[in-house]
């Protein structure tokens, strides 16, 4: 029992630093998606500037049809499109992955109360009932 309250506690003491790895990878992750949804848009403006008239229709359905088939022609913005979307891929990985990081912590924490309490019965001590 001894071991094993001397792990709970070390790991008790070293999940804030896993939490904060987790989250600062979480920053960087939204920091390149942001990045990639600028570069994104900017890639779309661009083209959207070259057509040149291509995209006029008699109504707004026919424009945005033809927009929409226009972008898909354009590498740069398939390309920029692909880069957004492993970005946003990689920002809900790291997301997911700070909230296991912090649901281990509120497990561990648990599991500290209750060695506490168990101690505290097996030790006889009066409970606290705040």
């Amino acid at each position: 029992m001894k071991e094993q309250l001397r792990e709970l506690v070390n790991r008790l003491r070293a999940q804030p630093g896993e939490i904060d790895v987790t989250r600062r990878k979480e920053t960087a992750a939204r920091l390149a998606r942001d990045d990639a949804r600028e570069n994104y848009d900017l890639a779309v403006v661009n083209a959207l500037m070259s057509a040149n008239g291509a995209l006029d229709g008699r109504n707004a359905e026919e424009r945005k049809l033809k927009t929409d088939a226009y972008l898909a022609q354009q590498a740069e913005v398939r390309a920029a499109k692909v880069r957004l979307a492993r970005a946003e891929s990689e920002l809900l990985d790291a997301q997911l992955e700070r909230q296991k990081e912090e649901d281990v912590f509120a497990a561990l924490r648990t599991e500290a109360r209750l060695v506490a309490a168990y101690l505290e019965f097996v030790a006889g001590a009066p409970r606290n009932n705040h």
